[in-house]
């Protein structure tokens, strides 16, 4: 999906052949963003959210779908173009935050106990 956003996929479906270069540092951004991700994750969830890298294409991410289909792919795009096109890095990542900010919005309140500290 970040390759879509990039514009790397032709008509006919195929990829550029920048997408070659690009591809080839995917893990790294993913991991990044996944990084990131993770705290989102834990408060979604509700649950602590331990971070596991990717190692491989076909590992598999567990991630709200808030997260995987809205936020993710603009951050892993953003990364992609971190030192390659300041502009596009910066647009990316400016949705890449507004993805997860709306997802973040979503996720229920918790209720605590309040203290008085000042007694």
């Amino acid at each position: 999906m970040a390759l879509d956003l990039l514009g790397e996929r032709r008509k006919d479906g195929s990829f550029s052949d920048n997408s070659v270069y690009l591809s080839s540092r995917t893990l790294t951004a993913v991991n990044q963003v996944l990084a990131e991700l993770s705290s989102a994750q834990a408060r979604l969830s509700g649950e602590s959210f331990i971070f596991l890298p990717v190692t491989a294409d076909n590992d598999e991410i567990v991630l709200d779908d808030r997260l995987l289909y809205a936020a993710a792919p603009s951050g892993i795009a953003s990364v992609l173009m971190l030192g390659e096109d300041d502009d596009r890095y910066a647009s990316y990542r400016l949705l890449f935050e507004k993805a997860l900010a709306g997802a973040l919005r979503s996720a229920k309140a918790v209720n605590l106990e309040i203290r008085d500290i000042y007694s």
